[in-house]
Order: C-alpha cells, then sequence, then structure tokens
C-alpha cells in the first residue's frame, strides 16, 4: 500500500515534537512491512542547508514542493499544499492519505484530498477537538486514534467511533540507564499536567522533582510556576 501522510505544518527536522516523531516512527514501522510512506508537509525557510536547498530547488528548477530523503523516506516540503498535492498525487499515487491535525488545517487539507478523490483518514493523537469543525462533513474514510480514551472522547462529542491504533515506539532510541535521581517531568505546561505534577511534588517533599522546559511560555507563566 501506498501511504501519503500529511501536514501543514513543517515536518522532521525542521519542526521537532511528540507528533512528528510518533509520525516517524509509524511510517519506519509501515515500511518495515513492505509498505510506501510520503510525506507532504509545511515548509519553513531557514537559512541550514536543508532550507537553503528547498528554495533553491524551488526557484531555479521550478519545483513547487521539492523532495528530500534526510528521514529515510521521501518528504515534500512545501508553502502551498494545495497546488503540490495535484502533482504528488501523479507521481506517488497514494492508495490513502493520514491526515495529521494542526491548527485547524486538516479541514482544508480534507477537502483537497477529497477533490482529487484521495481517500484520506484523520489520525486523532489528543482530546484538542476545537480547531477540527465538524469532521463528519470532511469526506473522510475513517477516523484514527492514538488511545481508547482519545476514541471514547471522539465518539461522545462526534457520535464516531475511531479505530484505535496506538503509538508505535522503537525501544532501543529510549533506553536508557536511569540513576534515580530525580523524577523528571518535561514541558511543565497547563495542557500538559503541569497541576498534578506539582501536587506529586507537593505530597512527595522527600522525593526530587525536575521540571524540564519544553514549549515556550510566556514570560508571565514561566513566572507563576516558578512561584509554585
Amino acid at each position: 500500500m501506498r501511504i501519503l501522510f500529511l501536514t501543514n505544518r513543517p515536518y522532521l527536522p525542521q519542526k521537532v515534537g511528540g507528533a512528528e516523531s510518533s509520525t516517524h516512527e509509524m511510517i519506519q514501522a509501515l515500511e518495515r512491512r513492505g509498505h510506501s510512506c510520503m510525506v507532504l508537509s509545511g515548509f519553513v525557510a531557514t537559512t541550514n542547508w536543508l532550507g537553503l536547498r528547498n528554495r533553491v530547488r524551488r526557484k531555479i528548477l521550478r519545483h513547487k514542493a521539492p523532495t528530500d530523503y534526510v528521514m529515510g523516506y521521501p518528504v515534500s516540503r512545501t508553502w502551498k499544499i494545495s497546488i503540490a498535492l495535484e502533482k504528488i498525487k501523479n507521481s506517488f499515487q497514494p492508495d490513502v492519505a493520514v491526515l495529521l491535525p494542526s491548527n485547524g488545517g486538516a479541514y482544508n487539507l480534507a477537502k483537497i484530498l477529497h477533490k482529487e478523490n484521495i481517500p484520506a483518514v484523520l489520525h486523532l493523537r489528543d482530546v484538542e477537538f476545537q480547531s477540527l469543525g465538524n469532521p463528519n462533513q470532511m469526506h473522510l474514510a475513517g477516523f484514527i486514534a492514538n488511545s481508547k480514551f482519545t476514541a471514547q472522547a471522539f465518539e461522545q462529542k462526534y457520535g464516531t467511533r475511531p479505530t484505535v491504533i496506538y503509538n508505535v515506539f522503537d525501544r532501543a532510541q529510549y533506553e536508557c540507564s536511569a540513576i534515580g535521581t530525580y523524577v523528571t517531568f518535561i514541558n511543565p505546561i497547563l495542557l500538559k499536567g503541569q497541576a498534578i505534577a506539582l501536587e506529586l511534588a507537593r505530597k512527595n517533599p522527600d522525593i526530587p522533582f525536575l521540571f524540564v522546559e519544553g514549549w515556550q511560555q510566556k514570560i508571565e507563566d514561566k513566572q507563576s510556576l516558578l512561584k509554585k
């Protein structure tokens, strides 16, 4: 099967996050099973070699979505996915597309895929559904959720039960020799469970907690956290 992953956000290595990392490992697992995968993503005009290479190929060779293989599989990066998709459809010939929700972009991407007659599924990774609009009007072939919790929350809101496919992880990439010095909490923002982590720290004063900054926070939010 030929599977096209779409996101209007930049993709690895231009953007690094949980969604990008788990998508990457899912693609690796699919390719080990004999499937062919490709990513069509947004693009950031950076000054590193990848950004410069993309801009040169765009201007000199007139490529609408230059393709690179730095992740081990084809990734086309573009400012205008709607324009690039027609070329990708003809060259890659996907059997199905997987939409990665991002800042409200999934709805527009779904419309483009429907226009191009490419069946698509929406991959849900959290319960922040407010940016989706009404998924039942997106002409999708189905929905995928990363957990039973996400699937249940989606079903309660929209009446459709997604298929649960758990995130794929290569254990060897994450194993380490823990020395047990701290309980580490990465990305201490409210959305990621800051209140729970703080309460655990208060109730266990004999255990040292280490909070590691992840997403950039507003100055007032950071100051508020430091006071706690």
